[in-house]
């Protein structure tokens, strides 16, 4: 139990959120990535490679000494280790096995974890080892009695190396060597002899096991005719669990509610400590407990139940008159901004439009000749110094705008103040 050499190696080789070294997203085909990053996580996984390389040939010695060697190595790294297996010492490829259980995070911490687990002994109940051993005894006197009607068999006598199991050993047992179906398992008739004998309450006749079928499949008018005064809601059934633990676990709102009001404990724990509350993940089972809470406040002890408050008839109209008021508010905000939007649009219309004349009346202006410009401006100012109101240039045919200081825009015999007034007006004539 003395630790007698440890190294950690940190280089970075995965890309964040990626979970692969950076070989094995190059080894998926297609183009490699060519960035900074990638050829940074190249360098590093080759260089750990070395540095791994380097220390074990260093520990040569040491592990030259050991029975039994462990380790956890993910695929992409194993040809290390296969590489130096003959380098390290003779014959160490027999002796290494890798650790049967899940690690984590290659710590000295965790290193140290792994050690003891490995070597622990970990006690098991009375029945568990009653129920292993008296299968093993089958699977002996069935291996037996088949030995003994086939004879004596020199290869079946001899153990073969390869059939023994290890982890990183890939290859098939020799099939003139590996036992049989017959030899490997008993026979019926010795299987009927073990006690298998199912919990109480899995027994098709026991109401607890119809009402756990009932509630799996979602039946509750069976349910509810199952459930009668006779029935203790609270008994416990596999691992402490009570059918209160289980309506919560399926979300299911009515089971829940119906158990509460057949008196079922919302504060008893299962073996893993949780109380029914605690394994509802939905809403509408939450709520049910909430509503029970407000009921019965003096009921149970909704501390330990965990239940953190109760939900009253007047806290749900409340909510659900603030949830419409938050809808109309939407809708009305909503409105508005579709007001707004058209509004705008309007204007922008009305801007472009402007902005047509404009350009048609500027570029009429151009093409008058020096003598047109002169008579125009000098109408514009007869009758600006008249100051008549009416127009001297004539109007629009089509709405009856004055011409005066405009360029009039002229169609067959007649004269316009805009385009939409020459098309209005070819419109109805």
């Amino acid at each position: 139990n003395t630790l007698l050499l440890h190294k950690t190696y940190h280089r970075y080789t995965v890309r964040a959120k990626q979970g692969t070294v950076q070989g094995v997203r190059d080894g998926k085909g297609g183009d490699a990535p060519k960035s900074l990053g990638s050829s940074l996580r190249r360098y590093n996984q080759i260089a750990l490679f070395n540095d791994v390389e380097s220390l074990l040939l260093q520990w040569s010695d040491t592990l030259a000494g050991c029975s039994v060697i462990f380790h956890r190595t993910a695929m992409y790294n194993r040809h290390v280790f296969d590489k130096l297996k003959e380098k390290v010492s003779p014959g160490v490829k027999s002796r290494i096995r890798t650790i049967p259980f899940t690690t984590y995070r290659p710590t000295l911490k965790e290193t140290k974890r792994v050690y003891g687990v490995l070597t622990r002994i970990a006690p098991t109940s009375e029945e568990e080892f009653l129920s292993v051993r008296a299968g093993n005894e089958l699977k002996a006197a069935a291996t037996a009695s088949q030995e003994d009607g086939k004879g004596n068999n020199p290869v079946s006598q001899t153990p073969n190396p390869k059939s023994i199991p290890n982890s990183h050993l890939k290859k098939r047992p020799e099939k003139e060597s590996s036992p049989s179906i017959q030899e490997t398992y008993p026979s019926s008739e010795q299987i009927s002899d073990v006690d298998q004998d199912l919990p109480w309450y899995e027994e098709e006749t026991n109401v607890f096991h119809q009402l756990l079928t009932s509630l799996k499949s979602e039946d509750f008018t069976n349910f509810s005719e199952l459930l009668d005064e006779t029935v203790d809601v609270n008994t416990p059934l596999d691992n402490l669990n009570t059918l209160l633990h289980h309506a919560s676990q399926l979300q299911n709102p009515r089971f829940t509610s119906l158990l509460l009001q057949r008196g079922a404990d919302p504060s008893l724990k299962n073996m893993a400590g949780k109380v029914p509350y605690e394994l509802a993940k939905s809403k509408d089972v939450r709520d049910e407990f909430r509503r029970f809470m407000a009921r019965e406040p003096d009921s149970w002890d909704y501390v330990l139940a965990k239940i953190p408050s109760p939900l009253t008839t007047e806290m749900e109209e409340e909510k659900e008159r603030k949830k419409r008021e938050k809808k109309k508010a939407m809708r009305a905000a909503k409105n508005v901004r579709n007001k707004e939007k058209k509004h705008a649009a309007k204007e922008a219309a009305k801007r472009e439009e402007e902005s047509l004349i404009s350009q048609a009346q500027e570029l009429r202006m151009r093409a008058l000749t020096p003598r047109e410009r002169c008579l125009l401006a000098a109408e514009v100012r007869l009758v600006a110094q008249s100051g008549v109101r009416g127009s001297l240039s004539g109007s629009c045919k089509n709405c009856g705008t004055g011409l005066d200081g405009l360029v009039p825009f002229e169609r067959l015999q007649f004269k316009y103040c805009s385009v939409t007034c020459v098309k209005e007006h070819r419109e109805v004539t």
